[in-house]
């Protein structure tokens, strides 16, 4: 087994830095199945003291020198105790089953499933249509964030160059399959763009911009993040306007001034006052005759208001709006009419926290449509 090291200094965005008690591992192997296959190389990458660290193990024998990766591995995970987070590339498919089907192979310890895991091709698959993905290789991910890689073998050639390689000592062959898998490793440190575009979309971001234009017709804003695209990305929906630039999120929003209703969840405690057209709780409603109220329903159960409002779409699924709708209850949600799949809610919002709710679950809406 030989090691190779490579020493990165952080920055922004090819190589952003990431928490310590992380690790991003890759796995080759010969092949995918367990039982006719042998691991080649165990692909690493941590941070230690303010550096990014990748190292590869390289099986340079075959077979043989498979149990010496796995007990490397397993020694690297006891000595770096701080690390407790796993982060890979469709590994919940591939590196984690067939790493512990060969501990098991070998009836070798392995601290690996203790380990929280984080797939970075679940997120890929979640923002597939968002970054306008042709696939979901790992490769087509990193070209939609501005990396291009130099390694061009296929799998089954790469499979190849390893075995001639190991077999004629031939330095450059190994060279050409070490490429490919430091190029995976890198590629894994520069998605934590993904994860950061991720974090943005969960909240995680400053309201750079709130302005309403001078005719009172749209509202502007801007948010910042820590991320990076590598290109722009706008579309429009129901005269929502998104873009998303390099490491901002720019929306613009129409402004609705309308009657709306607000509807109360628990119809069963009301009456409905026909001559006011509102609804009024039973514990106050018991002072109007008789002749001019009737029970509320959950279409007749609301109030009304005429102000200025902003939309917030909802999700098409039954659950998702429901999960949506009990989440922004702070907002006090307004309809045109009972069921809409579009909420509103007041325009003059004032309170930070309230606007990234809203801000939070308008993208998230969008993006899942």
């Amino acid at each position: 087994m030989k090691k190779y090291r490579y020493i990165y200094e952080p920055d922004t965005i090819a190589m952003p830095s990431f928490d310590t008690d992380s690790f991003f591992l890759d796995i080759e192997t010969t092949g995918f199945q367990r039982t006719s296959t042998f691991l080649t190389i165990i692909g690493l990458a941590w941070m230690e003291h303010g550096q990014i660290i990748i190292e590869q193990w390289l099986n340079e024998t075959g077979r043989q020198e498979e149990p010496l990766l796995l007990l490397e591995l397993e020694r690297f995970l006891k000595e770096q105790k701080r690390i407790h987070n796993l982060l890979h590339y469709n590994g919940t498919t591939f590196d984690l089953p067939y790493l512990k089907s060969k501990y098991e192979q070998y009836h070798l310890p392995t601290s690996l499933p203790e380990l929280d895991s984080l797939d970075l091709y679940h997120l890929a698959k979640k923002y597939r249509t968002l970054l306008s993905l042709e696939g979901l290789k790992q490769k087509n991910l990193e070209e939609c964030f501005g990396l291009f890689r130099e390694d061009k073998l296929s799998g089954q050639e790469l499979i190849d160059v390893y075995l001639e390689g190991i077999h004629s000592k031939d330095q450059q062959l190994l060279n050409a399959y070490l490429l490919h898998n430091k190029e995976d490793m890198e590629g894994m440190v520069f998605l934590q763009n993904l994860i950061k575009l991720n974090q943005i979309i969960e909240g995680d971001f400053i309201i750079e911009q709130w302005e309403e234009t001078k005719d009172g017709s749209s509202l502007s804003i801007k948010l910042a993040g820590d991320f990076y695209l590598y290109h722009s990305i706008s579309v429009s929906y129901k005269q929502i306007h998104f873009s998303f630039r390099k490491n901002s999120i720019e929306i613009r929003l129409p402004i609705q001034h309308m009657e709306a209703h607000y509807f109360y969840e628990n119809y069963k405690d009301y009456y409905y006052l026909p001559a006011e057209d509102c609804a009024m709780h039973k514990s106050v409603a018991t002072y109007v005759e008789k002749e001019y109220r009737i029970k509320a329903t959950k279409e007749t159960c609301y109030t009304k208001k005429t102000a200025s409002f902003l939309p917030l779409p909802l999700p098409a699924s039954t659950r998702s709006r429901k999960a949506v709708i009990k989440e922004c209850c702070s907002l006090n949600l307004f309809y045109q009419c009972y069921g809409d799949c579009t909420a509103w809610i007041l325009k003059d919002l004032t309170d930070e926290c309230k606007k990234k709710l809203y801000l939070k679950h308008l993208i998230q809406t969008y993006i899942f449509l």
